[in-house]
């Protein structure tokens, strides 16, 4: 339990840096969705946009679901362990 918890503390600088790695993604993509207007029960076009990134970052099967909700898939690497996003 140990070894495991000494292998996983010697990975978190290489962590914090992926994840600084991201930060400018997710504050521009933040800031874009925020600047499509989308009052209540009109938010089609910022779900439709969300469509749009979801593919472009190579999701699949990018839909919007019953409420309008912009949704993808990232696959597990065994193929049976997928992210809903």
């Amino acid at each position: 339990m140990m070894t495991e918890c000494r292998d996983i503390t010697e990975e978190i600088p290489e962590l914090i840096q992926k994840i600084e790695n991201f930060k400018d993604m997710i504050i521009t993509n933040t800031v874009m969705i925020n600047e499509i207007p989308a009052p209540t029960f009109h938010e089609t076009a910022r779900a439709e946009w969300m469509i749009n990134r979801l593919n472009e970052y190579e999701l699949q099967n990018c839909s919007l679901d019953e409420k309008t909700n912009a949704v993808g898939i990232i696959p597990g690497e065994s193929g049976d362990r997928n992210i809903l996003v």
